[in-house]
């Protein structure tokens, strides 16, 4: 079985965006381009056969990791893939090395999120709503 790596983490910072991405930079020692994670606007790097995705989740900044290079989907297909999440020591390098606190995420963040989405989710709805255009 073939092990792949996983992280999901968070930190919550009075701190914009761009200082956030500048922290996680010089932690990891790689810079970030601008992209889409999940379509969702982030910084996102690619290494290891995983896309990072750095970017802004209600009040909090998330750094997260999917696979999504090929032979890894391949390799799945002969034998099931080991997922080796690794959240906890990522945590703990990005606190010790940068200015904010990382941690995984909490029962109370997940509910937090899950309200953020909906939110999100509603507001997508009424913008493509014709009725909400403006009129020119």
């Amino acid at each position: 079985m073939a092990k792949v790596l996983e992280f999901s983490v968070r930190t919550t910072t009075g701190q914009p965006l761009e200082e956030v991405r500048k922290s996680v930079e010089s932690a990891f020692g790689f810079s970030f381009s601008e992209g889409e994670y999940e379509e969702i606007p982030a910084y996102i790097h690619t290494s290891l056969g995983m896309t990072i995705g750095l970017f802004q989740w209600g009040s909090d900044f998330l750094l997260e990791t999917r696979i999504e290079d090929i032979r890894f989907l391949e390799a799945a297909e002969v034998k099931p893939l080991d997922v080796a999440r690794i959240s906890e020591p990522i945590a703990d390098t990005l606190t010790i090395i940068g200015p904010f606190r990382w941690r995984i995420a909490s029962d109370e963040d997940l509910v937090k999120d899950e309200k953020f989405a909906d939110e999100l989710e509603k507001r997508m709805a009424a913008e493509s709503d014709p009725r909400n255009w403006p009129i020119s």
